[in-house]
């Protein structure tokens, strides 16, 4: 029962470590992608202003969130 206890921990241990980990560089990318876009890159097109999608655009194209 010991040896279970301590296979879980350690288990738990690396996953959390590891997603850790894989977090932080995502982050990292979307920062540098977001602060090289250009405001007429970040111009919401017609369509997606049509039906309502702009901030899901902007997310999708990796343009800043808009300030209200």
């Amino acid at each position: 029962m010991k040896n279970i206890i301590a296979i879980i921990l350690v288990l738990t241990v690396g996953a959390v470590i590891w997603f850790g980990f894989i977090g932080s560089k995502e982050e990292a990318a979307v920062e540098g992608v977001i602060s090289s876009k250009t405001a007429a890159e970040c111009e919401i097109p017609a369509f997606a202003k049509a039906i309502g999608h702009e901030d899901k655009w902007l997310l999708h194209n990796g343009c800043p969130p808009r300030t209200k």
